[in-house]
């Protein structure tokens, strides 16, 4: 290959990796959300109400009840019943999302976006939450990889002010 060649190549791959990102953007700006931010997604509950034990039910996820609910870190949290309030209760770091309740595949960009609650995984144990079906599918084609530099980014995200410096 020419350099003339090369040159076109890597202005093409910049090109295309620019209007991915851009597109992300877009989509992260456009599409209605919920997420651990209640002010953006209209709902004062986390995750517009659903009741984040039931992502690890056979039911799946389903929305939660006003007489089940509970306090957790600033946010108020809806259950389905009473066992699933009470087994947050007991362990609520088995059931609460990734990233607070964010975008995964947004945090992997260092977004902090919402995500529609129906669109989700579960990999070891641990609930991803996707802003709609075509971040998701972008999620799952390199789950791993992701999930690996989404941790990296929120933990510098959530890191004391003093650990950032």
């Amino acid at each position: 290959m020419t350099a003339k060649g090369a040159t076109v190549k890597t202005r093409t791959r910049i090109i295309q990796t620019f209007a991915l990102i851009f597109g992300i953007f877009l989509a992260l700006m456009n599409a209605p959300m919920a997420s651990a931010d209640t002010e953006s997604s209209g709902s004062p509950y986390f995750i517009d109400g659903y009741d984040v034990v039931s992502y690890f039910r056979d039911s799946g996820p389903v929305e939660g009840n006003l007489d089940f609910s509970t306090n957790y870190e600033e946010k108020i949290l809806l259950f389905s019943s009473e066992k699933n309030l009470a087994d947050f209760v007991a362990t609520p770091e088995d059931f609460m999302p990734a990233y607070n309740g964010y975008c995964a595949y947004g945090m992997v960009y260092g977004m902090k976006s919402g995500v529609d609650p129906l669109q989700y995984d579960i990999v070891d144990g641990r609930l991803y939450l996707q802003l709609n079906g075509g971040t998701k599918n972008r999620w799952n084609r390199r789950v791993s990889r992701y999930i690996k530099k989404s941790d990296r980014v929120w933990k510098s995200l959530t890191a004391p002010e003093e650990a950032r410096r």
